[in-house]
């Protein structure tokens, strides 16, 4: 897989505020998951099948915007490893098997609905 780089902006817009929301990478099987909650936490973790690995369990992180301020993921994998941005401060670098990449959105509330703007999703791939 060539290298690549995501961007994605998002926010909260309404409801309920106990929730999380980011960005996925992967394919069905395996992929890698980013998201924060507008509490100010932020997780990542991989999903293998029936195996999850936790590279960052959700913890409150002093760079999340909280409420429904604007958020900007940004990840670069060059192949070797992955790097995670959030709004711009490096949060997490490790290494993910790498194989077809699919870019999807990830949102899921642990209480009641809420909204969310995914504003912006950048996408960049190297040869």
């Amino acid at each position: 897989m060539p290298p690549y780089t995501l961007r994605l902006t998002a926010q909260h817009t309404e409801g309920e505020s106990d929730i999380g929301f980011g960005l996925v990478t992967g394919n069905a099987d395996h992929y890698l998951v980013v998201a924060m909650s507008p509490l100010g936490y932020v997780s990542i973790w991989e999903e293998t099948g029936e195996d999850q690995i936790t590279h960052l369990p959700w913890q409150t992180w002093p760079h999340v915007r909280p409420g429904a301020a604007e958020n900007e993921i940004w990840l670069d994998n060059d192949g070797q490893q992955v790097t995670v941005r959030l709004n711009r401060e490096s949060l997490w670098t490790g290494r993910v098997d790498d194989g077809e990449n699919q870019v999807g959105l990830y949102g899921q509330s642990f209480g009641a609905p809420a909204g969310v703007d995914y504003s912006n999703l950048t996408i960049w791939q190297g040869e």
